[in-house]
C-alpha cells in the first residue's frame, strides 16, 4: 500500500494520525480510475518548485504503457511551514513507457527517464497537465552512445537555447546527455576511458550545476572522486 507522513507536531517521529493510506493494485496489475498502482520508481521521485509530488507505479496501461504518473499536492502548512500531504489524493495525469526516474522543473515540465538497456522510452517530457511533448526512444542493446538515462539529475538556462536539462546514467553507457527543454539533442560529455577527471565509470554520481554568471558545470564522479568540470562550446 501507498502511504504519506507528515509531521504535524514538529517532534521528527511518526504517529498513526499523521499517516495516510491508500490502497493499492498488485504491481503490473491493470490499472483503472480511482485506483492506486504502488508508488516505486528506481531512482527517485520529482518534486516541483511548489512542492508538488510526481509520482510513478507500475500497472499496465492501455496502449502498450506501463507506468501511471501521479501527482501530489500539499493540502495544507502546519504553523512551522511543514507540508501536510494526504496520498489518497493523488491524481493521476500521464503514463508512460518505463519510469527509472522522475524530475519536474522549474517550467512545470516532468521528466521521465526509462531503464537502461531495455525498450522503455529512454527519456520522455510532459507539460504540467500530462501532454507528452516529446520523447527519446530506447534501446534494448542500445550502442556506445545512444541516449540511456537513470534520471535527468540537473537543469541549465543557456543561452540561445533555453531550458536545458541534464541526465546520467548508473548502468548502460555511463553517459551524461544534455538535452533542450523542446526535446532537441544536444550533446554528450566526459571520455570513453577509466583514467582522470573526465573518464566514465559504472556506478558513479554525476550531476550539474550552473554559476551565477551563467557558466554550467559537470561534477563527475568518475573515479572515487568529485571532479568539477566546466561545460563549453554550447
Amino acid at each position: 500500500d501507498n502511504f504519506a507522513w507528515s509531521d504535524r507536531n514538529g517532534d521528527g517521529l511518526v504517529q498513526p494520525e499523521e499517516v495516510t493510506w491508500s490502497k493499492t493494485i498488485f504491481r503490473g496489475d491493470r490499472y483503472a480510475p480511482g485506483k492506486q498502482p504502488e508508488f516505486l520508481v528506481g531512482w527517485g521521485h520529482g518534486c516541483d518548485p511548489e512542492l508538488n509530488l510526481v509520482l510513478s507505479g507500475i500497472c499496465k496501461v492501455e496502449g502498450g504503457d506501463d507506468n501511471a504518473l501521479f501527482r501530489l499536492a500539499p493540502t495544507g502548512w502546519t504553523d512551522a511551514g511543514v507540508p501536510l500531504f494526504d496520498v489518497t489524493r493523488a491524481t493521476p495525469f500521464a503514463t508512460a513507457r518505463g519510469a527509472n526516474g522522475l524530475y519536474a522543473d522549474v517550467h512545470g515540465n516532468v521528466f521521465v527517464a526509462g531503464a537502461e538497456d531495455s525498450k522503455a522510452d529512454a527519456l520522455t517530457c510532459f507539460d504540467h497537465n500530462g501532454k507528452r511533448l516529446w520523447r527519446i526512444a530506447g534501446k534494448e542493446k542500445p550502442r556506445a552512445k545512444d541516449v540511456v538515462a537513470s534520471n535527468v539529475i540537473g537543469e541549465l538556462e543557456i543561452p540561445g537555447i533555453g531550458p536545458v536539462v541534464g541526465t546520467w546514467a548508473w548502468h548502460g553507457n555511463y553517459r551524461p546527455y544534455l538535452v533542450s527543454g523542446d526535446g532537441l539533442y544536444i550533446g554528450t560529455l566526459l571520455d570513453d576511458t577509466k583514467l582522470g577527471p573526465a573518464s566514465l565509470w559504472d556506478e558513479s554520481w554525476r550531476f550539474y550545476y550552473q554559476a551565477p554568471d551563467g557558466t554550467p558545470y559537470l561534477i563527475n564522479g568518475a573515479n572515487d572522486a568529485q571532479h568539477i568540470l566546466k561545460i563549453t562550446g554550447l
